[in-house]
């Protein structure tokens, strides 16, 4: 999911709620639907599939939606394992992953900070290439 805007996230929140009990059983679903369609990509011929993941160090890690800048690296580290849950699942040597700060409020490297917290768990994706960023 794009990072968006605090009010947008609250909604979205309140919209899965009216489908699903738990937060655990929404992102279940989410992972086998990009397993799923990971696979049909890659047997349909796709050499590599680039993950597109914000959610390692969009807002909930560095910006202005988390006040406690000292629990990065544990935020990191989360949505790295998050990330493994599925890319454990397909075949590393055919996955890439690119992760940034984004663009989200014109944001860049200079304004949210640095990678130190986050490089060394990024290390730990299950994937063929790590990057750009």
């Amino acid at each position: 999911m794009p990072a968006r805007p605090k009010e947008l996230i609250n909604k979205y929140r309140q919209q899965v709620r009216q489908y699903y009990s738990s937060i655990d059983e929404y992102l279940d679903d989410v992972k086998k639907i990009i397993i799923n369609e990971v696979r049909a990509a890659l047997n349909a011929g796709a050499d590599v599939v680039q993950f597109d993941a914000p959610d390692i160090l969009q807002f909930d890690v560095y910006g202005e939606y988390n006040p406690d800048k000292s629990k990065a690296k544990e935020r990191v580290r989360r949505a790295v394992e998050l990330n493994n849950e599925v890319l454990s699942k397909l075949p590393a040597e055919h996955l890439e992953v690119h992760s940034c700060w984004g663009n989200f409020n014109n944001s860049q490297f200079n304004t949210l900070g640095h990678y130190d917290d986050a490089l060394p768990e990024l290390y730990d994706l299950k994937v063929g290439v790590l990057g750009p960023f």
